[in-house]
């Protein structure tokens, strides 16, 4: 019934959050539900099966346990579980009430997005091949693993007081382009962005049906602080500074980022500087310029469809113009900027233009900005309010981990410390430098930071990576980048003056880990030839056929074995 009455547009419209997934130098934001979805107020539980109709009837997906970690690591509201002990009555009614009143008495009329307002059904590749069969996932506890972690005893039917529904879009921005989440989770390069168990083999947490189709919800964002059609905000060509004035920062800015289009480039592509054609500039620009980045797509083996390209071939063929119009600027060394905000109940990533009013800034922001505007060479620039450094360690991140509960410490430890957060990098995919900066609350917290930091660098030298089916390649490549990673980690530099830590880490592959990272790259590069070809003909307006997007997958490497 209640899942009818969902179906049917009776439920109290839900409020969208951003949360920001890194994945081997790759970034995505993603709009999710601030909390469980409610009607008249009351967080519903339902079945799997329910749980994916309300999902379809919305234009929404059902998170991925990854999503749910990202919620968790996030959320502006945490709370601790409320759960019970399970009995006869588990799944009614009067129970649901009981639990969505004791949420609202724990979130006590705090605003932001909520974490562990009840578990989830997810989708898992546990679930892959199986029939009936549900995974749910959540109760989170700081510091360590979830209550709850991907479980499969259940049937697609099941529910009890707990089971709530948790909603995401299906459109990402990865990296500035706008991509499916679905489309995400199947690239092979792209995959860890959404999933922490591999490419992702299940899209739906039920019976196979017709998904929504791809970019058929876009992501919505906040408007700027004034009246002014956000839609015209896509980047700003600077190499340095800020494109407003300080004073022209929304008063609730809570991050700031500045990246070149060569390190964009360098990071979401994968390729050395000197494999990266022209037309991959031109590309780029085209997603500045509000189109798509094919060349993105098609080198990350995001699906693109023939007939699509036809209906589009005019708008596709203007945006990669404009792009060439500006890629002498990004080889120049232009970056775009972003910012996140809070705007009434949800966040931006964009940056206002400079009709924002100049105002005093709370001594946070100044403070903040300060940071930002420090003199720098670094081709990517980052800060944020202490609670939002999970980009900080990125670092110690080169891959994700079938267990993230070490990594999970180490971020509590620093977002509980820390007042602001910084990072800078430069460099490329073979050899990088990351300085890394915090500001403690005060001693005894920046000793806490110092020691996180240290345990995390023993801990990274020991994980072990999620398995990459079918992908040897791949897993050479990362074998030798995560043996160079952890040798950094180990060595990598902390400073302390009073309450301020910086640590620079230093990435430097051996001889026998450039090679073994090479046969990847190499075959990388010769794809780069093969998609310009195609995105190069889109710019002279001539359509590619299916043989030749079926012809742009890699052929197969040489087995070899992994760097010691």
């Amino acid at each position: 019934m209640l899942v009818a009455a969902v179906v049917h547009g009776a439920y109290d419209p839900p409020e969208w959050r951003t949360v920001t997934s890194n994945y081997n130098g790759r970034r995505a934001q993603l709009e999710v539900s601030s909390d469980a979805l409610t009607v008249l107020g009351v967080r519903i539980n339902v079945t799997a099966r329910g749980a994916q109709r309300i999902a379809d009837a919305l234009g929404t997906v059902v998170p991925t346990p990854r999503i749910l970690q990202l919620i968790w690591e996030q959320a502006e509201v945490r709370l601790e579980p409320c759960n019970a002990n399970p009995d006869a009555e588990m799944a009614s009614t009067q129970r649901m009430i009981e639990h969505s009143e004791c949420v609202d008495q724990r979130v006590a009329g705090r605003r932001g997005m909520v974490a562990n307002e009840g578990k989830h059904w997810v989708l898992s590749n546990r679930l892959a091949g199986k029939e009936n069969l549900a995974a749910n996932y959540g109760w989170f506890v700081k510091g360590s693993r979830p209550i709850q972690g991907v479980g499969t005893h259940h049937d697609t039917g099941h529910t009890d007081y707990s089971q709530i529904v948790r909603l995401v879009k299906p459109a990402l921005r990865v990296e500035g382009r706008e991509i499916d989440l679905r489309e995400v989770g199947r690239s092979p390069e792209l995959w860890g962005l959404v999933s922490d168990e591999g490419p992702l083999l299940v899209l739906r947490t039920s019976k196979p049906g017709e998904p929504p189709s791809s970019r058929q919800e876009p992501v919505a964002s906040a408007p700027p602080p004034a009246p002014k059609d956000p839609k015209a905000v896509r980047a700003a060509l600077e190499s340095k500074g800020l494109p407003i004035r300080p004073e022209q920062l929304p008063p609730t800015t809570r991050a700031l980022r500045r990246s070149t289009f060569q390190r964009s480039l360098l990071s979401s592509l994968r390729l050395r500087p000197e494999d990266i054609p022209d037309v991959a500039y031109a590309s780029a620009g085209a997603a500045a310029c509000g189109g798509r980045d094919l060349f993105f797509e098609l080198m990350n083996e995001v699906s693109v469809n023939v007939a699509e390209l036809e209906q589009t071939k005019d708008s596709i063929r203007r945006a990669l113009a404009c792009g060439q119009a500006l890629t002498p600027s990004m080889r120049a060394g232009a970056a775009s900027y972003e910012l996140e905000y809070d705007h009434g109940s949800a966040p931006s990533g964009f940056a206002p233009l400079a009709h924002a009013e100049p105002r005093p800034l709370p001594p946070a922001t100044a403070e903040l900005a300060a940071l930002f505007l420090e003199p720098s060479q670094a081709e990517e620039v980052a800060v944020a309010k202490g609670g939002s450094c999970g980009f900080a360690l990125d670092f110690t991140a080169v891959e994700l981990c079938p267990d993230e509960t070490a990594r999970e410490r180490a971020l509590d430890t620093i977002n509980d410390s820390a007042i602001l957060c910084g990072t800078r990098l430069s460099g490329s995919i073979l050899n990088a430098s990351r300085q890394m900066v915090f500001l403690a609350r005060d001693e005894a917290a920046a000793d806490a930071i110092q020691s996180a930091l240290q345990q995390r660098a023993i801990e990274v030298r020991y994980e072990a990576g999620v398995a990459q089916p079918n992908r040897p390649e791949q897993e050479v490549f990362t074998q030798a980048l995560r043996a160079a990673a952890a040798r950094s980690a180990r060595s990598a530099k902390i400073e302390r003056r009073g309450r301020l830590l910086s640590v620079t880490a230093t990435l430097a592959p051996s001889p026998a880990e450039l090679r073994d990272m090479a046969r990847l790259l190499d075959a990388r590069a010769a794809r780069a030839k093969r998609v310009a070809e195609v995105v190069q003909g889109l710019a002279e307006g001539k359509l590619p056929t299916a043989q030749a997007l079926e012809g742009l997958g890699e052929p197969p490497l040489p087995a070899t074995s992994a760097a010691p």
